[in-house]
């Protein structure tokens, strides 16, 4: 097992230090950025409403990472709805099924927090990403300040989780 683990890590490696250009939104930032927030966010019992915010983002993030490798061999309207359609999904039955979302004592306007969460995260995800290519265009196409391309979409996230952090207090 151990032997498996560090072969497919040195192949990981190996794709990482051998790639040559991605047109994600945010490329490693936001993996990084969201896996870690995650982590503090049950270290320290933070509401599902801002779990969820960050997990939506995470599903965007990764939705379109997927789209953009797939869009190399075939692009076609119904293979990105699918992909979007396979994340969400993967994502949210298990925590259906394990009973993480769904209960009635969750709830906030009706829906469950964390589905909630999910929605406008992965909602304002999108926009952030939409207003940084907006901004791009008409500046030329060159970004205002460095990593732009990376905080644009988590900008909104941070402040949808003050604004339910005070909201669920």
């Amino acid at each position: 097992m151990k032997k498996i683990f560090v072969l497919i890590s040195l192949a990981l490696i190996g794709l990482l230090l051998t790639a040559k250009h991605t047109y994600a939104i945010c490329q490693v930032v936001c993996p990084i950025v969201v896996g870690g927030t995650l982590t503090l966010l049950e270290k320290y019992g933070v509401d599902n409403t801002i779990s969820g915010l960050w997990i939506g983002g995470m599903l965007v993030w990764a939705s379109i990472v997927t789209i953009d490798w797939i869009a190399k061999w075939k692009r076609h309207w119904l293979i990105n709805i699918a992909i979007f359609v396979a994340f969400y999904a993967a994502t949210i039955i298990p925590l259906y099924n394990k009973n993480i979302i769904g209960l009635s004592t969750k709830m906030l306007w009706g829906l469950d927090k964390t589905i909630l969460g999910i929605i406008i995260g992965s909602i304002f995800f999108y926009l952030g990403d939409r207003l940084y290519i907006y901004i791009k265009a008409k500046n030329g196409g060159h970004a205002w300040f460095p990593f732009q391309k990376a905080l644009m979409p988590i900008i909104p996230l941070i402040i949808w989780s003050a604004i339910f952090h005070f909201l669920v207090k």
